[in-house]
């Protein structure tokens, strides 16, 4: 049995991006087609908590607290996460009619615009540590949390609520801008939830019995000798758990982080490497390797080593560098850094393509590109644009 907590932002700014309701009608379709395989509960919050609805919930108890809905006040990511966290855990007795219920995996789908917001300072960054230490929990409970963002850029990357999704090791989906957030949630549902299907057989009533003669009996074999293939297996299964090792050594989130920057309240005790903010590292060699007017630009380089925790666009590197492109197609791609020295791309343009090595990336996900890794980005069908993505050398670190 999986469990599923929906997480819906319902601050006054979600009367811009959510004007005909629809968050309302497709977290009811989502929660109808989960409930089959899934135990479901809900949780609306805008300054304070709005609607909490237990796992394994009627529908129609759900219903009844989606329409009830209304988009007022301000975003207190910290105070609603914090709630879904504990659904789970009052959850834990299983189903009110004493069943077992072994629950397998769970996870928290978040729909937010992706910024805390409350009236004092104080606040916001009360919410911001209530959301980290939840966020923090939910990794230690093998909570998984993904986040449907709705919207455009953040203005605080402080109070952004997008590592929640990389604290767990979960993903952000953008919805909005390229696919709608029906396609969005259902998405999430479909790749990462993915309930199984338990199928059965119609009863007819109606059997075939087929009798085989009895064939005679056979010689019996001669023993096999099992002990290379015993000796083969246990070098394959110490070779996994290395391999096994060595990844639960390696933090890795599938759709990583939005820009972070440290902020100025005291740390949490349970804080630990998960909330070490990324910064830029490494450069960015850039080459153009085709343009409409057949134009021979020299090479570029572009140093990210020591610049702040914030989104960065294509259009900012080439201008940068002195090369100016189309605004229009080149501000859709943005860049921002990632765990582990990596770097997050993400197109959000309408027509570019953009390429990770061979990978065609899809709009409005981000990807991380590892050193000596190549982008391509097709801005059409004439220019095309090559960055690969290096390591500074030492020289260069104190040579800024």
């Amino acid at each position: 049995m999986k469990e599923v907590v929906f997480l819906i932002d319902t601050s006054v700014s979600m009367n811009t991006l959510d004007r005909e309701r629809e968050v309302i009608t497709i977290i009811r379709q989502a929660a109808e087609k989960l409930q089959e395989n899934c135990r479901v509960g809900m949780v609306a919050y805008n300054t304070e908590l709005q609607a909490v609805v237990p796992l394994g919930a009627e529908m129609e108890e759900l219903s009844q607290q989606l329409e009830m809905i209304q988009y007022y006040g301000y975003t207190n990511a910290g105070a609603g996460l914090e709630q879904a966290v504990q659904l789970f855990r009052q959850g834990e007795e299983g189903p009110e009619d004493g069943a077992a219920a072994e629950v397998t995996e769970q996870y928290i789908i978040m729909l937010s615009d992706g910024e805390i917001d409350m009236p004092q300072k104080k606040e916001r960054e009360l919410s911001r540590q209530t959301y980290v230490d939840a966020a923090i929990q939910a990794k230690e409970e093998g909570i998984r949390i993904y986040i449907a963002a709705m919207g455009n850029e953040m203005n605080d990357p402080k109070l952004h609520i997008f590592d929640g999704a990389g604290i767990t090791d979960g993903a952000i989906y953008w919805a909005g801008q390229h696919e709608s957030l029906e396609a969005t949630i259902g998405r999430i549902i479909e790749e990462r939830v993915r309930p199984e299907e338990v199928q059965t057989e119609p009863e007819t009533g109606l059997y075939a019995l087929t009798i085989s003669p009895i064939p005679e009996a056979a010689p019996a074999p001669e023993p096999l000798d099992y002990r290379p293939l015993c000796v083969i297996l246990g070098l394959l299964a110490v070779a996994i758990a290395v391999i096994a090792l060595y990844c639960s050594r390696k933090k890795r989130t599938d759709v990583v982080y939005v820009p972070q920057s440290h902020t100025d309240h005291p740390k949490s005790v349970r804080q630990t490497r998960a909330d070490r903010l990324p910064a830029y590292s490494g450069k960015m060699n850039i080459y153009v390797v085709k343009t409409a007017e057949e134009q021979d630009i020299p090479p570029q380089t572009y140093r990210l080593f020591g610049r702040s925790a914030e989104w960065l666009s294509l259009t900012k590197v080439l201008e940068t560098c002195g090369i100016h492109m189309d605004r229009a197609k080149t501000d859709g791609i943005k860049f921002f850094p990632g765990q582990d020295h990596s770097l997050i791309v993400t197109d959000r343009s309408s027509s570019c393509s953009v390429f990770r090595g061979m990978e065609v990336l899809r709009k409005g996900i981000e990807y991380p590109v590892s050193y000596n890794a190549k982008i391509t980005v097709a801005l059409d069908k004439t220019t095309e644009i090559e960055i690969h993505y290096k390591s500074l050398k030492p020289s260069e670190l104190t040579n800024g």
